[in-house]
C-alpha cells in the first residue's frame, strides 16, 4: 500500500471503505465512514435498539468497537495495518436515548 499523499488520497479512501466494506463485524453493526484524511478517520454509528444495554444507553462494547475500527482505518490511511492488543477507554458521562 503506498503512503498518503494528495495525489492518491482517492485510492485511499477507496482501499480504506473497500476494508471494511468486507468486514462482516462492522457491516453488522452499521458503521459509516464520515471522512479520510492522512492519520485521521471519522466514522458514525446510529445507536438502535440492539447496540444498547439494559440503561437504554450504547453498549460500551459497541463504542469501543467503533473507536478500534477508527483507529484501525487511521492506521490504514497511513500505510500500516494493525491489530488492536491492548484497548483501555474511560466513559466521563452517560447519554441516554
Amino acid at each position: 500500500m503506498k503512503q498518503f499523499n494528495q495525489d492518491n488520497m482517492k485510492s485511499i479512501s477507496d482501499y480504506i471503505n473497500n476494508f471494511y466494506e468486507d468486514n462482516p463485524f462492522t457491516k453488522h453493526l452499521g458503521v459509516d465512514i464520515v471522512s479520510i484524511d492522512k492519520g485521521n478517520v471519522c466514522v458514525s454509528l446510529t445507536i438502535k435498539h440492539e447496540h444498547t444495554n439494559v440503561y437504554g444507553i450504547a453498549h460500551g462494547g459497541v463504542i469501543m468497537s467503533l473507536c478500534d475500527m477508527a483507529m484501525g482505518a487511521a492506521c490504514l490511511s497511513v500505510g500500516k495495518k494493525v491489530v488492536t492488543l491492548d484497548f483501555n477507554h474511560t466513559e466521563q458521562e452517560v447519554s441516554y436515548l
